[in-house]
């Protein structure tokens, strides 16, 4: 049975390993999508549309959930759930367009090839857009992106169980009629009191 603190553990290693994936799948003009057209006497040509291109603004949803998952490590309570479900929406943003982004891969993909001389065999363009090589990174994005919004939704419905960061190192609460001024702290120093306990 797995204890709150490896339940923590694991679950921000899924997140954060997810989210890497995703910000690497979506940053760096990674190809999304491929096609070479091969049309007669014509050498063939290759024609490449990458993560940002295919779908604006992956890879900031994929930055702000790593970031998150940065923040869920300094946040408590209500605040940790609502960067639980920041993460969650961010990573379910990458992976709703990685997996939307076909017809636009095709569509750049196609205009691409209309600004070149690729563009006098129509059919050879068609061709090679249906045969094209969809792009592994946006299979990984996708995967990054599921990921990352599991690790947001276990962190909305289990924060409340998790260890916190420097808990023990907090100033203690005292109570209203139990404040003491500054001469009863010196006085229980002297006699060897800790005035944290």
């Amino acid at each position: 049975m797995s204890t709150p603190a490896r339940e923590y553990a694991a679950v921000l290693m899924l997140g954060v390993v997810s989210a890497g994936l995703a910000v690497t799948a979506t940053t760096g003009g990674r190809p999304w999508g491929e096609a070479t057209v091969e049309s007669t006497g014509m050498p063939p040509r290759t024609f490449v549309v990458d993560g940002p291109a295919a779908a604006a603004g992956t890879g900031a949803l994929a930055l702000v959930a790593l970031a998150g998952l940065g923040a869920v490590l300094a946040t408590v309570g209500p605040w940790r759930r609502a960067v639980g479900v920041l993460v969650a929406v961010a990573g379910a943003g990458v992976l709703a367009q990685a997996l939307l982004a076909g017809a636009g891969i095709d569509a750049d993909l196609r205009e691409d090839a209309a600004d070149t001389s690729a563009s006098a065999d129509p059919r050879a363009v068609d061709e090679a857009i249906e045969q094209g090589d969809t792009g592994a990174w946006r299979w990984a994005a996708a995967a990054g992106g599921a990921g990352t919004a599991g690790a947001g939704v276990l962190t909305v419905l289990h924060a409340g169980r998790w260890p916190t960061i420097g808990r023990r190192y907090e100033a203690p609460v005292t109570t209203a009629g139990a404040s003491r001024d500054e001469t009863d702290l010196w006085r229980s120093l002297d006699r060897g009191d800790d005035p944290t306990t």
